[in-house]
């Protein structure tokens, strides 16, 4: 238990915190970061310019439609002509493909379901690599550090042959990070998990094609989809067990959290766009990219947008199924002596009902805005409640805020936190549950960080909203009148936070 009451932290992050502010951290430039320099000869920029224009990545999203027709490529699906049609009408692309191509020639010359979800997690969001890359060489970054002069010059002769060649592949690697997002966007659309979880054994590539939705011209791409997705872990590839059959495919711990449902809610076009207005939002004074370019907030949109709103609704119920499965399993304790319960912004209610289910004697409340709860009906001991967090929250004995404050910025997370300690006042152990993500610098979890740090930036950009470290949640606790908190990591990538008045 941590007490907050006398305003003091933890030493050693003060200590950090003050080094932080007495020195300023230089950041050099890894010898591949040098191919992102504009003016380099070797720079492969052109080339992520080209590869992460909206024009090009919009066929991404129809990559699953076009299985279906007989359209030659998805970019014709997306855009109604061949890319060549299309370069030779619209000026930038086309010299932005003609540059990549130069610069290529160049370059020629030298828990285990936790651990799952976040195995899905951290494909689902390849593309914040590939678009934070392209945003800060948009910025000038690499080109401002190289200018510097606290870097070596890279030139031709400085590194040779496979120096330069594994240098290249690095960047390559991140420019085409979405490319892994997008195909197993693809293969959920196509029910490819559903499918090989039915056949019941190993699923070879013939049997996979003679039951997929597709169009017969499109037959012999399927294995090239499958390839790259047996080589990120989606799937893997077994003997049948009869001496005719061949190798098939079967599922991996990742792929069973694909079946049926459908977590892909982030690579919505909607929600894809704002990446591209990164770079522009940096020099603007708009709360946040996605306001940038949709010219409101993610919030406003939903409201007016079903199909989004459906979306997040879906999503925020896959994930809250697996959540409640283990908490329901290993963390009993943090409801004993609870006799009422309040969901907030909890959505259609998965993970209360679940609560509600598993303790009859658990009075829960589903409390989110009304054009979400508008059309749910209660049963036994669980009630919809329509409202605003921001002016007052329902009285109960525990307040849940299930992945709720990340997508708030600092003061708003204390007026939602202050309104969860009036809703708790004189209640006998009254406590706010928070279920988030506490970051941390894990170099032995090195995935995990990843994935949390990817959060972050999706938080940056759809939202005014972070994930924070032990230390900002502590103040933002202290900030909105507690005295106490317990951080108990049993949840994967997120956490369980009890925090007392």
């Amino acid at each position: 238990m941590i007490n907050l009451a006398d305003g003091k932290h933890d030493p050693e992050l003060l200590k950090a915190q003050a080094c932080m502010e007495s020195h300023l951290q230089i950041h050099k430039l890894h010898v591949s970061k040098m191919f992102i320099l504009k003016d380099n000869p070797l720079s492969v920029t052109p080339i992520l310019q080209v590869v992460l224009d909206p024009i090009l990545t919009k066929p991404w999203h129809f990559v699953s439609a076009w299985f279906n027709n007989d359209d030659p490529t998805p970019f014709e699906t997306a855009h109604g002509r061949t890319f060549w049609d299309y370069g030779g009408h619209e000026p930038m692309p086309n010299n932005f493909f003609n540059d990549s191509m130069a610069s290529d020639a160049r370059n020629l010359h030298g828990a285990e379901l936790l651990q799952a979800q976040a195995h899905v997690w951290n494909h689902i969001f390849n593309f914040i690599n590939s678009m934070s890359l392209k945003c800060v060489v948009e910025l000038g970054i690499p080109d401002l550090i190289h200018n510097q002069g606290r870097s070596t010059h890279l030139a031709e002769g400085n590194l040779h042959g496979a120096d330069l060649l594994q240098a290249q592949a690095h960047v390559w690697n991140h420019i085409f990070n979405f490319i892994n997002s997008m195909s197993l966007k693809c293969a959920v659309e196509l029910g490819i998990p559903d499918l090989i979880l039915n056949h019941g054994k190993p699923m070879t590539l013939s049997e996979l094609v003679a039951v997929l939705p597709i169009h017969p011209t499109k037959a012999p791409f399927v294995y090239r989809l499958m390839r790259i997705l047996v080589h990120s872990g989606f799937f893997a590839q077994q003997n049948g067990s009869g001496d005719t059959e061949g190798e098939g495919y079967v599922l991996t711990n990742a792929s069973q959290l694909l079946v049926k449902d459908n977590p892909f809610t982030y690579l919505d076009p909607i929600l894809t766009q704002p990446w591209h207005h990164v770079s522009a939002w940096f020099q603007n004074d708009v709360p946040s990219p996605f306001h940038t370019a949709h010219e409101r907030t993610l919030w406003e949109y939903a409201s007016h947008e079903p199909k989004l709103n459906q979306f997040f609704n879906e999503a925020m119920a896959s994930d809250a199924r697996l959540v409640s499965s283990v908490m329901i399993n290993e963390c009993k304790g943090v409801f004993e002596g609870l006799n009422s319960l309040v969901d907030v912004a909890g959505g259609t209610g998965t993970l209360a009902k679940a609560l509600a289910k598993e303790f009859q004697h658990l009075d829960c409340t589903v409390f989110d805005l009304p054009h979400v709860v508008a059309d749910l009906e209660g049963s036994g001991n669980l009630k919809y409640l329509g409202g605003d967090m921001f002016e007052e929250i329902p009285q109960a004995d525990a307040i849940l805020l299930k992945w709720i404050l990340h997508d708030w910025n600092d003061e708003e997370c204390v007026k939602i936190l202050r309104q969860c300690k009036e809703a708790i006042k004189g209640r006998e152990g009254g406590k706010v549950i928070i279920i988030d993500i506490v970051v941390e610098n894990n170099k032995v979890e090195a995935r995990s960080t990843e994935t949390q740090l990817y959060f972050d930036m999706l938080m940056m950009i759809l939202f005014t909203g972070k994930e924070r470290n032990k230390n900002e949640w502590s103040q933002l606790f202290s900030d909105a009148g507690f005295t106490n908190f317990k951080i108990t990591p049993v949840l994967g990538l997120r956490y369980l936070i009890e925090v007392y008045p």
